[in-house]
């Protein structure tokens, strides 16, 4: 009984806050006053952090960075995937500072950069030297029109132009 009196109880007092919240949310998205002051170096260093996480994840960037003479194929499979991860986790909270739009494009490219390791992983023995695995990673890059990383670069950089240009209106 005691449940059921919490959640009708805790039912308006939600819909209240969030009305308020959604409220609040508007105005700090508003091109004037104090909270656009606030909020826009926020969305800024969200787009150049989101900038720095996309261009880690190039292939070139983590060959260069990672790459280790010693591994496996398997093991540097392991060590370029798991470094893509960990990249996107430190970087999941920016997604509150940009639109759905950049957030799918910048998912969407570490997907598709993880697949193309694996895919490419899978085309070789699993013992061979890792160095074979970088090799072709590089081999073969993404065509351009393709390259997920370019995409989602495009689109932050139209997104944080379109910010700046409505803030100095």
């Amino acid at each position: 009984m005691f449940v059921v009196t919490l959640v009708k109880d805790w039912k308006p007092f939600s819909k209240k806050k969030e009305k308020k919240i959604s409220e609040n949310d508007a105005s700090a998205l508003s091109p004037q006053g104090d909270k656009a002051d606030i909020v826009l170096p926020l969305c800024l260093q969200a787009y150049e952090r989101l900038v720095v996480f996309l261009e880690r994840i190039r292939l070139d960037s983590l060959v260069k960075r990672l790459n280790r003479p010693e591994m496996s194929v398997k093991e540097t499979e392991r060590l370029f995937i798991e470094s893509i991860r960990a990249e996107f986790e430190h970087n999941v909270s920016q997604q509150i500072y940009v639109s759905d739009a950049s957030w799918e494009a910048i998912s969407t490219a570490k997907e598709q950069i993880i697949h193309y390791i694996h895919i490419t992983a899978s085309k070789l023995s699993s013992s061979e030297n890792g160095r074979l695995l970088s090799q072709q990673l590089l081999s073969q890059p993404f065509h351009e029109a393709h390259d997920p990383v370019k995409i989602a670069l495009d689109i932050l950089n139209n997104e944080s132009n379109k910010l700046i240009n409505r803030r100095q209106r």
